[in-house]
């Protein structure tokens, strides 16, 4: 049974909030409250959350409704507030104000309001706490007549007893029915003028002068029904500016005013459309530069919001705001940009200040262009000591819209100290839905990925910052990353070509399809990308078939219309069958990789080949025939050790068929087996991995179960048919009951660190050495036995090492108290820690990568949504 709590974290079952509410945050079970009030006219609205415990943290968002509650809750169905997509948000909700003071402190916000339904979020950041959520509205009065009617029950006497005749020409739209002498208005009015509009006073006329040219803000608000708003010229004729949104919505433009006289007609839109309303017209002044340089400049920005309000527009004397920050010269700082209370379309540019200050940017870091009145909010990690251009403008128009006239505006910035913890490189899809950021690669010391802004799936790259996060590209679907020479190859499909090679340089105009090798929507699937120099070789399919199969490679430096070549075709190595190749491998200049070579009892069944220079040639060759004959040997998991290739065989060995380690060597002749005991049974090496010449693999030999071993000296040991046998040692039986599995080896200066199983569950391991009688040995350690941080630490996973030498550090994923979040340690109990990326739940980080000595990472908070991480330093253990 849904409990009250869980309810009020939907839409649906938002309360109702009078003057105030109680309520209360549980930690896991109920991190949102939602409640609803209506504004009946423009009113100054306060929200206040107090009563909050120590040691936890609530912040309160506003937002209006796009449309009626029912209708919303219709769209979207019965879903938590934290698990609407980004498209439902901004169809639905639009973010009007937020507090968020951090800690116990009181929040507040404090607006003017439109008409209109409206949804509070209390949402909780830490700890379990009851709180007080206060509301104040106060209707903001329209002016009060000069003269009190004589008698309350009848109407103010008119302004003009004799009524003037019709109009000859009648006013569009629609022809006043009901005409009256205008009411006199002085501009700007000094509070709002009250008045109705009905099927029985269907238009109401006001005359006013500008006495100086101007930038003006007309605003008919308060509507309780559909009217709109005229003003005309001096003439009473000519139309200067219709406004007719529709229902009740505010009728709210700019508009740039010549000295004259002119007039402002409130009327009914159709028949039946009565409507209160409230006028008001107001200069606007321009307190922002609209030049680059100078900009205006926003000293002493820091972790405390800073609210700046001005107006932009077209045809208006502020065309475009330019404003000017510069970080604090010590440590990276997060930014966070909203702009809110807009009513027509406005955008945000946000680029580093250039070395000539009237040089035009090279770059726009920061765009923010969501469409018509959405709050254009991003966020994203600036660099220290750097001064960046904010720049407001009038929004992108899109084919088959209207140019906007533009927009007040309010303009919240926070510049947040990131310390000795990760931050987001940029929230591409603000808000908590995330951009569902996913495929980290590192190539050329950026990190590309995939992320989704709200708008569709797209190819990204960064080094960590916002200035250095942007998009490269939209994709319907985008599969495997290689880099070749700092340039990245991928498969993509753009809608139009299905799945083919692309590349890309870094730029947006330097990501292009290498070639549409299949046309069409058919796909050409290229998969298994491995780097030989200049060349990448992977497989396609080369007919419509899916189960068509080809070899191909295409060489960075080839300039022609189509650089993808066939390995194998009617003319080149026509004895082999691509359908039988797996297993790329590049060692040095030459690509291994399995097949077999001929058919039946003529062919070598599925062996080792070879290209030898693939870097210049095709020709493929047997590298080793293992099981002479048609007998398959089927190596597998080829792993290149300083100039000679390890893998895994089948072939006999003394007497019957068995699954052991080989060695072949640079020369490309000499094989080497190592077979594992006891004989005859396989040990089915795998996880083949090597630190400082010790080859170390797992191997089930006996009834030990998949265990580690370790090869000292693997590229000169001799193997097992040698006089002196030299073969793998087990290193240790870390589960003697039964498998202990190691895995996800990683090198932290020269001691293997990887996760194995001894029985009581998974947990961090890593080697040591023991000399005992003057032998040394290799043994291995469970990590929590000598380091007491890691206690009560469980599902350790996706290790990765960032860093050299004192530097270095071991990241990896880990869960401690049902909070899973991103770990690290120098091996010693005071350097392990762990990053508290989400301070009221798991950040479920993934897919940890070093780039370039810097730690990119993906995980998810209330506030974000899955986003990119990084972290560049020595982390601090809390």
């Amino acid at each position: 049974m849904q409990t009250r709590a869980d309810r009020d974290s939907q839409l649906g079952g938002a309360k109702l909030l009078g003057s105030s509410a109680k309520g209360s945050l549980k930690q896991k079970t109920d991190l949102d409250d939602l409640y609803r009030f209506s504004v009946n006219g423009r009113s100054r609205v306060d929200l206040a959350l107090t009563g909050l415990a120590k040691k936890t943290n609530a912040n309160i968002e506003l937002y209006r409704l796009a449309r009626p509650l029912r209708q919303v809750v219709r769209s979207i169905g019965k879903i938590d507030f934290r698990q609407l997509r980004g498209n439902q948000r901004r169809g639905n909700l639009q973010l009007v104000g937020a507090s968020r003071q951090g800690g116990n402190r009181n929040e507040l916000i404090s607006t003017e309001l439109e008409s209109g339904d409206y949804i509070v979020r209390v949402t909780q950041r830490q700890g379990n706490s009851s709180y007080q959520l206060r509301l104040s509205n106060t209707l903001i009065l329209p002016s009060v007549p000069p003269v009190a009617p004589t008698d309350p029950i009848s109407p103010p006497p008119p302004t003009d007893p004799i009524s003037p005749p019709p109009p000859t020409d009648p006013i569009s739209p629609p022809p006043p029915t009901d005409p009256s002498v205008p009411i006199p208005l002085t501009i700007p009015t000094s509070s709002p003028v009250s008045g109705a509009v009905s099927d029985t006073a269907q238009q109401t006329t006001y005359s006013f002068s500008i006495a100086t040219k101007g930038d003006y803000l007309f605003n008919l608000a308060g509507l309780t029904g559909d009217a709109n708003l005229q003003i005309l010229g001096a003439d009473q004729t000519t139309i200067v500016r219709t406004s007719a949104n529709v229902g009740a919505n505010p009728e709210q433009f700019l508009q740039s005013m010549a000295p004259g006289n002119y007039f402002v007609r409130v009327y009914q839109k159709a028949a039946g459309e009565n409507s209160n309303y409230q006028l008001t017209i107001t200069a606007q002044t321009d307190g922002v530069s609209n030049q680059q340089n100078p900009a205006t400049l926003i000293p002493g920005l820091a972790d405390t919001t800073l609210t700046r309000r001005n107006y932009v527009g077209n045809g208006l004397a502020s065309p475009v705001d330019y404003y000017e920050f510069t970080t604090p010269s010590s440590g990276a700082q997060f930014l966070t940009v909203e702009m809110v209370d807009l009513f027509d379309n406005l955008d945000i540019e946000l680029y580093e200040k250039p070395a000539d200050p009237n040089a035009a940017p090279d770059k726009n870091i920061g765009p923010s262009n969501r469409p018509g009145t959405s709050a254009e909010i991003f966020g994203g990690t600036l660099g220290a000591g750097k001064t960046f251009i904010l720049k407001v403008l009038p929004g992108k128009v899109l084919p088959g819209e209207e140019a906007g006239t533009g927009s007040t505006y309010r303009l919240n910035l926070r510049l947040s100290p990131t310390q000795s913890l990760p931050s987001v490189a940029r929230d591409i899809a603000f808000g908590s839905s995330g951009s569902s950021a996913s495929n980290l690669t590192a190539v050329g010391g950026f990190a590309y990925f995939t992320a989704n802004d709200g708008t569709g799936n797209g190819l990204w790259i960064s080094d960590g910052t916002l200035d250095g996060t942007r998009e490269l590209g939209k994709f319907s679907a985008i599969g495997e990353f290689a880099a070749v020479n700092n340039t990245l190859y991928f498969t993509a499909n753009n809608g139009a070509t299905g799945l083919e090679l692309w590349r890309s340089d870094g730029t947006a105009a330097g990501t292009k399809i290498v070639v549409d090798k299949l046309p069409g929507i058919t796909s050409f699937n290229p998969t298994k990308f491995t780097v030989v120099n200049n060349r990448l070789y992977f497989f396609g399919q080369p007919g419509t078939s899916a189960a068509s199969k080809g070899l191909f490679y295409v060489d960075a430096t080839d300039t022609s219309s189509d650089p993808i070549k066939a390995v194998v075709d009617s003319t080149n190595n026509v004895a082999f069958n691509p359908l039988s190749f797996n297993n790329l491998t590049a060692l040095g200049n030459t690509l291994y990789f399995t097949g077999s070579e001929g058919t039946g009892s003529s062919g070598t069944g599925n062996e080792l080949l070879r290209i030898q220079n693939a870097n210049t040639s095709t020709l493929i060759s047997t590298a080793k025939d293992i099981w002479q004959g048609a007998d398959p040997s089927n190596p597998q998991h080829l792993t290149p050790v300083g100039n000679s290739l390890f893998f895994q065989a089948r072939a006999p060995l003394n007497g019957p068929a068995q699954t052991e380690l080989y060695r072949l060597n640079a020369d490309g002749t000499t094989l080497t087996a190592f077979d594992l005991p006891p004989e005859p049974l396989n040990s089915n090496p795998s996880n083949l991995f090597e630190i400082n010449g010790t080859l170390y693999l797992t191997a089930n030999a006996g009834n030990t179960g998949i265990e580690l071993w370790a090869l000292q000296n693997a590229e000169t040991a001799v193997g097992s048919q040698a006089a002196t046998p030299q073969i793998p040692v087990r290193v240790r039986d870390i589960n003697p009951a039964g498998p202990s599995s190691p895995s996800n080896f990683v090198n932290l200066n020269g001691t293997l660190y990887f996760i194995a199983d001894d029985g009581t569950g998974k947990s961090l391991w890593r080697t040591k050495t023991e000399t005992t009688n003057g032998q040394t040995a290799i043994t291995a350690e469970k990590v929590s036995t000598v380091n007491s941080k890691f206690n009560g630490v469980t599902d350790i996973k996706n290790l990765t090492v960032v860093g050299q030498g004192t530097a270095a550090r071991l990241y990896f994923v880990a869960t401690q108290n049902n909070d899973t979040e991103v770990w690290f340690s120098d091996g010693t109990a005071a350097g392990t820690g762990f990053f508290d990326v989400n301070s009221t739940g798991s950040s479920t980080p993934g897919q940890l990568t070093n780039i370039n000595g810097r730690l990119f990472f993906i995980a998810s908070t209330n506030e974000r949504g899955a986003e990119l991480w990084s972290f560049s330093g020595i982390p601090v253990p809390s």
